[in-house]
């Protein structure tokens, strides 16, 4: 029988009355009143609930919204779920077919995206029905690790592979989103996401049998024993759950661009050591595909046209941008768009295009990449090169391993060096209209330097090493009215300190670093005010949409080393 949900069709011609996997009947019955009010975006600022935000924020849409489909092309989503991602699937797809267990968790899905007239749910169990259409796309977005409970066979992870390969249209994909039970986060005490005991999955699940999760090597294995020799991996950080950052094979994250801790959103966790310096070193050394929390693996696929995908959505709404990395022939291409259409009062893209040849000029030792901007409001689209190397953070990280006073006096010169002005471009500080929307009434006393357009995003993980010097690639804030120059440095070392702290502040404190680099002791308060005003710009005033922090569970740290 079907029905329409909006524009969703509803089908449960396979459905044999009984929903075979839930949350709990209390938690869905209230995520389908809340899929029926349709304020979801609302209650996900206001709730402490772990499946209210998995299954209701946009941030898991960051998955695949990167990902290229093909034109005109149909979609097979197994394990639908609330609709978490089919939204996503629908705008990007001509045609999606979803394939749902639960009655009740299709009808969120239907009522969540009930504006999709693509989009049709068949609600029971995929070992039941019959299907006879073929797909471009088939989708097991966190599926496949359940395939023993619902396929009644000797290897049914295989055996869940090799029935979707028969749906598939001639050149289609399938789509694999999994926990790796390898995963950085597992290895340090967090507890395995289905059984819920830690070192389950490290302990390859001998005590628990019905649900289990793969490393890579084991993935790989099952591909190429079901006949698929082409694949792709790509690795979302922190995870495929809740993801900013997709990686993969041709661009793997380096030193600092890892922090999974206190990402623990569904149980709390333990930690036996600090897993920022185990994830250090294990991009530094090249394995974050072993130890990523999570795979996106594309099977069928020999080539990857987009190498790193990253979603800044924790910002307000007008704000939030995607940037995507492309490779163009063994040249990597950058695109920046906007994530979402909203009102905004400061245009990113257009102050990167009319401050490039200002900002130029002001530091003698530091270049701008060009952009090239198209387009204009919700659909601007800013695209540069990539540019290859390291950062001059990953190349800083080795000097946190010499005494305090040359750590000290190192970065000492590197602020110099960095961030030595050119005279004719320096200004008068002044607290403008626009300074004091920005900051408030806070100024520094004395003397202050400032430039006539001061890039906030001036980091050394934005500054990239190249044989003719050192490049700024990325710099979204830019304002033309006076800025401390200090506060500038200030932001430098402090996302800095935020990555890194852990390596030096037993023997080095944030405060003697900036004193190190000629901050005043006195103007350190005041930039501090000036970060939390600015903050607040990019964020909301009551960080409206950091609501991350509101699910995040407790944490606590194991100190073993005496043990």
């Amino acid at each position: 029988m079907k029905e329409m949900i909006g524009k969703v069709t509803l089908n449960d011609k396979f459905y044999k009355g009984e929903d075979l996997y839930n949350d709990g009947d209390d938690i869905e019955n209230e995520m389908l009143e809340i899929a029926k009010a349709g304020n979801w975006r609302e209650v996900l600022h206001k709730s402490r609930k772990w499946p209210v935000l998995y299954h209701f924020s946009d941030i898991r849409g960051n998955l695949i919204e990167w990902y290229p489909l093909q034109e005109g092309a149909s979609v097979l989503e197994i394990g639908c779920g609330c609709g978490g991602i089919s939204g996503f699937l629908c705008r990007k797809a001509q045609k999606v077919v979803g394939i749902e267990l639960s009655k009740r968790r299709a009808t969120i899905n239907a009522y969540r995206n009930r504006e999709c007239s693509n989009l049709e749910i068949l609600v029971g169990n995929f070992q039941d029905m019959e299907l006879e259409e073929k797909f471009d796309y088939v989708t097991l977005i966190g599926v496949l690790e359940y395939a023993a409970l619902y396929l009644d066979d000797e290897n049914p992870y295989e055996a869940m592979l090799r029935r979707v390969q028969g749906l598939l249209k001639p050149n289609g994909k399938i789509l694999i989103a999994i926990e790796n039970k390898m995963g950085l986060k597992y290895l340090n005490g967090a507890r395995e996401d289905h059984v819920g005991k830690r070192f389950a999955g490290v302990e390859d699940y001998r005590f628990h049998t019905g649900v289990r999760t793969f490393s890579k090597p084991e993935l790989v294995q099952m591909f190429e024993n079901c006949g698929i020799c082409k694949f792709q991996f790509y690795y979302p950080c922190p995870d495929y759950k809740l993801p900013d950052s997709v990686y993969s094979d041709a661009y793997l994250p380096g030193p600092g661009e890892v922090r999974i801790w206190n990402t623990n959103y569904d149980m709390p966790r333990i930690a036996l050591y600090n897993d920022a310096i185990m994830a250090d070193q294990v991009c530094r050394d090249g394995m974050f595909g072993y130890f990523s929390n999570s795979f996106l693996a594309v099977c069928n696929e020999s080539e990857s046209k987009v190498v790193y995908a990253h979603y800044a959505k924790q910002r307000r709404m007008g704000y939030q941008t995607s940037t995507i990395i492309f490779d163009q022939e063994e040249q990597f291409r950058v695109e920046k768009r906007y994530a979402c259409s909203s009102e905004r009062d400061y245009d990113i893209f257009k102050a990167m295009n009319t401050s490039y040849p200002i900002l130029q000029d002001e530091f003698k030792n530091i270049t701008y990449l060009k952009p090239q901007v198209t387009g204009a409001g919700d659909e601007t689209k800013l695209e540069y090169g990539c540019l290859s190397g390291v950062s001059l953070e990953q190349k800083i990280l080795p000097l946190l391993r010499l005494p305090k006073e040359k750590i000290l006096s190192a970065f000492a010169e590197i602020i110099d060096y960095c961030f030595e002005v050119n005279q004719d471009m320096l200004a008068e500080f002044e607290i403008t209209d626009a300074y004091r929307n920005m900051f408030g009434d806070v100024s520094v006393g004395g003397a202050v330097q400032s430039l006539k357009v001061s890039n906030l995003d001036m980091t050394f993980g934005n500054l990239m090493l190249q044989d003719d010097g050192v490049y700024c690639f990325d710099y979204e804030w830019v304002f033309d009215f006076p800025i401390p120059l200090d506060f500038l440095k200030v932001r430098c070392l402090d996302v800095f300190w935020a990555k890194f702290n852990m390596y030096v502040s037993y023997k080095v404190k944030r405060q003697e670093l900036l004193q190190a680099v000629g901050i005043r002791k006195e103007d350190i308060p005041v930039y501090m005010k000036m970060e939390k005003k600015f903050e607040e710009f990019v964020y909301g005033e009551d960080n409206y949409s950091q609501y991350l922090d509101n699910y995040k569970k407790p944490s606590m740290v194991l100190n073993l080393s005496n043990a």
